[in-house]
């Protein structure tokens, strides 16, 4: 499949449309009667529905962008990252590096990893919310474990983010120290 329309998926769609899903849930739960405007113009809503999930994907690839330009802050003088990256960037080749391909994957992973961060804990709250308005037997109990495996996962997708990240650093300053850039 091709790269881009890969990246586009994980990275902005696929993302969007989980951290929307709960809320669309909610929203036809509590009204039902929003139930028959659905079934009348369901092209219509899915439509709109697939524009918001770009739209919340292309917010959480916003805000996970400047995210990992603090992170370059962070560990910039160690892997010398705004020097490797011009670098990187300027380099051309008769025949690419197989290492560049291999960079282009794990950017679309850490783009993933931070998607999932967002989608996780925004989508946590929906879910619990969900399960408040079902009422089952111990639906605090339901709502708070929500809550916690969502939050969870957003941590361990934000350790994931940052491992790539310094992962990314550390390929991009090795290929410029073999290949002499």
């Amino acid at each position: 499949m091709n790269i881009t329309l890969t990246r586009s998926l994980l990275v902005i769609l696929l993302p969007g449309a989980m951290a929307l899903s709960p809320w669309i849930v909610l929203l036809l739960i509590t009204h039902p009667d929003y139930i028959p405007i659905y079934k009348e113009y369901k092209y219509e809503l899915l439509g709109i529905g697939a524009g918001l999930s770009v739209l919340f994907g292309m917010i959480f690839e916003g805000i996970s962008s400047y995210v990992e330009v603090r992170w370059d802050d962070t560990i910039g003088c160690t892997y010398k990252v705004e020097e490797n990256w011009h670098k990187y960037l300027a380099a051309s080749y008769e025949n690419e590096p197989v290492a560049y391909r291999y960079i282009s994957t794990k950017v679309t992973t850490m783009y993933f990893e931070f998607a999932m961060m967002w989608v996780a804990a925004s989508s946590a709250f929906g879910w619990a919310w969900v399960v408040c308005s079902f009422k089952p037997l111990h639906f605090e109990a339901w709502a708070w474990a929500c809550v916690i495996v969502g939050l969870s996962m957003s941590w361990y997708f934000k350790y994931m983010a940052k491992s790539s990240h310094e992962l990314l650093c550390i390929i991009r300053l090795k290929v410029n120290m073999i290949n002499n850039k």
